[in-house]
């Protein structure tokens, strides 16, 4: 619990996960929105009231820039990028943000939507900026996975030529 923002990270394999966090503030309200890796959007203003603690479910797709046979080819200004690393990472925010628990369970059965494109569609690390990509993620539900593989100034062809499509 506290005012403003804390993270959460873990190391991880990359692949699919249900992430299930339990929200909420005995002592008070709460006011937590949750964002995941370079802030896609997972969960919006969920508020409890004093001594109320909700559950809510959330999948997450983890990457690294190496596959069997290669390696996505990721411009200098992408390497630290939290999407990019070997762990998962969650933003707690928001006017009163309230974790009481969290569970993290692979799910490699879950399906995984791909999205490439440039700077409208890819993970924006910093704000202000953000892009329809990683605020895809609020409108799915829990068992499916978002992979945004996007990147600014990238087009299909220039994805294909960094290896996107074959990560």
């Amino acid at each position: 619990t506290g005012k403003g923002g804390f993270y959460f990270s873990v190391a991880l394999p990359q692949g699919n996960y249900d992430v299930t966090v339990l929200l909420g503030d005995p002592a008070g309200t709460s006011d937590t929105t949750v964002k995941a890796e370079s802030r896609r959007l997972m969960l919006e203003r969920v508020a409890t009231a004093g001594n109320e603690q909700v559950s809510r479910t959330f999948t997450i797709n983890i990457r690294r820039p190496d596959y069997e046979g290669g390696r996505v080819a990721l411009k200098d200004r992408e390497k630290p990028y939290l999407h990019w690393d070997d762990k998962l990472t969650l933003e707690f925010n928001g006017p009163q943000p309230a974790v009481a628990a969290l569970e993290i369970v692979p799910n490699p059965a879950a399906p995984t939507v791909y999205l490439l494109g440039d700077s409208t569609v890819t993970d924006q690390p910093y704000e202000p900026w953000n892009s329809w990509g990683q605020m895809l993620t609020r409108f799915f539900k829990p068992g499916i996975a978002i992979a945004n593989y996007a990147e600014s100034g990238e087009s299909l062809a220039s994805s294909l030529g960094a290896r996107r499509v074959a990560k």
